[in-house]
């Protein structure tokens, strides 16, 4: 007789869940896909009219500089040369607001020719299907089953690995290296907390080397292959051999060399292997070891495939940096596989940040760590420097009590259209045309929003100005986990509780505010509404935590655009 789940248990109601969750995310992009081009456009997602002006072997670029834009990295696209009616399609590679990266297979515009760009919702939606059926497989075997469950309860008892702890290994620090011999302990799972610039990716490396050089097998996985090429990277430098498993465009280029388009199912690996879950479940294998970094991002299902495919599975994140963002909200199943397993698990911290100076670290480590964090010296007084004599004429917004601070709280009035803030996104040019005139590099200034449409609209305005402000990052917090910068910009984008209201829980979020804030090294400028940043306790859980950041920051009321 065949074995199968009762409907009661866990697993199977998860996978009724996941199944669920499918459906709705198909139905979405259906609903997406019929859009009017009306509608289309009013969304950023129709680009009308685009003119080439790049087209070689890696990319083809497209001026969309006249164009509303909320497509994001990733995004499937079709396109349409409008002189010959040409149709094609492609994958958006990046985008700065002003011009379009593409890959495509066997379209080669011409140079000036004018094309059309619409998101293909519906692209991908075969996807969902295969990591559903992934799923149901994987509940086949009540071999599978038990693991899983085991792991998930903490009663599978202890592996049998004997691997040696350490004293030192390289320059990890006092809470690192307990870290590290937690996971090298006998628990078939270890979790490890990483606060903000705690040396996480430094963490796994150095975790990836000692493990591959004693001859285990060992995967390094994450929500994001920028968490992987990371690490792989990191690996890499150390002398470890590594293998990014995927497409080029997803393989940063100093592991090029090292990217493969599969692996051996059946041949023992000698390098450390990196790839995302839609490569695995195509690659699949057990290894002795999967290391899952940004654990707090990974829903349940993955988290649960990679429980089940290693003898011991170490999972690296922060539930107090960005969540796993579910179809289905406020169910057992919403949570992250990190926010499930620290039920069971006690989790290892690191402890010092090697990132921001002791002011900012005031505000972070009592709001989102227990107060547990700490600042290492090497950075705790590092703070902008103001040069002698400095003229703040020139300037038009920053003034010498501005730049005292590393916490800045700007307030603004203007009421939001279409989830764009003007006011907001033309002091935020203010603030890096003063900035640039300080003689801070564009690479040490980040600008941060929520959502793609305010981004968007800020390089717009940066453009119209003639800035060249190429090499200033501006990317949404999503896309900001992992980075940091001399310099944060944050655009909070609405400023009253009216026709955004539904959106609220979205755009403070304690975990988006905490990460927004901690990119900053020696000085954080959030853009936002001190009223309605003053009410984030009553509208947010744990809003007093956003609440608290006016407490510790300069507050510059009345600034006109200029």
């Amino acid at each position: 007789m065949g074995f199968s789940l009762s409907e009661d248990h866990f697993l199977f109601r998860l996978g009724e869940h996941f199944h669920e969750e499918g459906d709705i995310e198909e139905e979405e992009n259906r609903r997406k896909e019929n859009l009017s081009i009306k509608e289309k456009i009013k969304e950023g997602y129709l680009i009308e009219s685009a003119v080439v002006t790049i087209v070689n072997e890696e990319q083809i670029v497209v001026d969309i500089s006249d164009a509303e834009c909320n497509l994001s990295d990733g995004s499937a696209l079709k396109i349409l040369e409008l002189k010959n009616g040409i149709k094609a399609k492609g994958t958006l590679l990046s985008s700065d607001g002003q011009y379009l990266s593409v890959e495509s297979i066997g379209w080669r515009p011409n140079m000036g020719d004018k094309v059309s760009l619409v998101k293909h919702f519906t692209a991908f939606d075969f996807l969902i299907m295969r990591r559903t059926d992934d799923f149901y497989r994987l509940l086949r075997t009540k071999k599978n089953v038990d693991i899983v469950e085991q792991k998930l309860n903490g009663t599978l008892g202890t592996i049998q690995f004997s691997v040696p702890t350490v004293m030192k290994l390289g320059n990890l620090d006092t809470s690192q290296i307990d870290a590290i011999n937690q996971c090298l302990g006998d628990d078939p799972v270890s979790l490890v907390q990483g606060p903000p610039g705690t040396g996480k990716t430094f963490f796994a490396a150095h975790l990836s080397k000692y493990l591959l050089d004693r001859g285990y097998e060992i995967l390094v996985t994450a929500f994001t292959h920028d968490a992987i090429n990371n690490i792989l990277t990191k690996t890499l430098e150390m002398g470890a051999p590594v293998s990014k498993i995927g497409t080029k465009s997803k393989c940063s280029e100093v592991l090029l060399a090292s990217r493969k388009e599969k692996i051996s199912t059946t041949v023992k690996g000698k390098t450390v292997v990196g790839m995302t879950i839609h490569e695995f479940l195509k690659n699949h294998k057990k290894f002795d070891f999967i290391l899952v970094d940004e654990a707090s991002q990974m829903d349940m299902v993955s988290g649960i495939h990679f429980l089940a495919s290693s003898t011991k599975t170490i999972f690296i994140g922060d539930d107090m940096q960005l969540p796993n963002i579910p179809k289905i909200p406020n169910t057992e199943f919403s949570i992250s596989i990190f926010d499930l397993l620290l039920k069971v698990y006690k989790a290892s911290p690191l402890l010092t940040t090697y990132r921001f100076n002791q002011r900012i670290c005031d505000y972070i480590s009592p709001n989102f760590y227990y107060g547990k964090l700490t600042c290492s010296d090497s950075v705790k007084s590092k703070h902008l420097e103001i040069p002698i004599g400095l003229d703040f004429s020139q300037f038009k917004v920053l003034t010498k009590e501005i730049l005292k601070e590393p916490l800045v709280f700007i307030n603004t009035e203007e009421e939001v259209e279409f989830l764009i803030n003007k006011e907001q996104a033309g002091l935020i040019a203010d603030l890096v045309e003063d900035f640039l005139s300080l003689g801070i590099e564009k690479d040490e200034i980040g600008v941060i929003a929520p959502n793609n449409m305010q981004l968007n609209f800020i390089r717009k305005v940066l453009s119209a100005r003639k800035l060249d402000w190429k090499g200033i990052k501006i990317e949404t917090v999503n896309k900001f986990q992992g980075l940091q910068k001399e310099i944060i910009l944050y655009s909070s984008v609405i400023t009253k509780i009216g026709s955004e209201k539904a959106k609220y829980d979205f755009f403070f979020d304690i975990r988006r505010f905490n990460v927004a804030v901690s990119r900053a090294k020696k000085m954080a400028i959030v853009l936002g509404n001190k009223n309605l940043i003053a009410q984030a306790a009553r509208l947010t859980p744990e809003g007093e935590k956003i609440a608290d950041f006016l407490n510790w920051s300069i507050i510059v009321n009345n600034l006109k655009v200029n």
